[in-house]
């Protein structure tokens, strides 16, 4: 394994941590790791109480739609919530 890609694993494993919903689905098998990168991408320290009572939602929505599909629901979902919270 290389140094950029040991690199990549344990920051995964590390925001894995706090996304106990999604640890377990990755474990299962039901998403894949680029599930797993867009949901760290919205678990962002100002959203993380909104992040912690949506995360099973999310990645239901995750294992039912292909990755592209999610992907544009996320940023979606990210650009509407960040014009009401805020960083």
């Amino acid at each position: 394994m290389s140094t950029g890609t040991a690199k990549v694993e344990v920051g995964r494993a590390r925001k894995l941590q706090s996304m106990p919903a999604t640890a377990q689905a990755l474990a299962a098998g039901t998403i894949s790791t680029d599930h797993v990168d867009l949901l760290a991408k919205a678990n962002r320290p100002w959203r993380e109480t909104r992040f912690d009572q949506h995360e099973p939602t999310l990645v239901d929505h995750c294992r039912k739609l292909g990755f592209h599909h999610a992907r544009k629901a996320g940023t979606r979902c990210d650009y509407r919530r960040d014009l009401t919270s805020g960083p």
